[in-house]
């Protein structure tokens, strides 16, 4: 994915970061921080992406498929999804 500023960024998870699937919704478990996240929906689909390291261009049009909104609005949703869990510290980004 790229920034802003044509660098790519490159999500990651801590170390202190473990997920399971259950019933509907994924739990992020943030060890370090001793935090619970319940994803579900979109977040919960987004997130399975991410962990099967989808291309961005690949997430948008999985999600426009989905939410059956324009590219652009794909777009604004998924990146406030991203900047959710980069804010809740279950995801960092490197800039490359």
């Amino acid at each position: 994915m790229l920034n802003a500023t044509g660098y790519r960024q490159i999500l990651n998870s801590t170390d202190s970061v473990f997920w399971v699937k259950d019933r509907g919704q994924i739990l992020v478990l943030d060890e370090k921080r001793q935090e619970i996240h319940v994803l579900r929906g979109v977040e919960a689909a987004v997130w399975g992406w991410l962990v099967l390291n989808y291309p961005y261009e690949k997430m948008v049009r999985s999600l426009t498929l989905m939410l059956g909104t324009s590219t652009e609005e794909t777009q604004e949703c998924l990146s406030t999804i991203i900047q959710k869990l980069i804010s809740t510290g279950i995801l960092t980004v490197e800039i490359g």
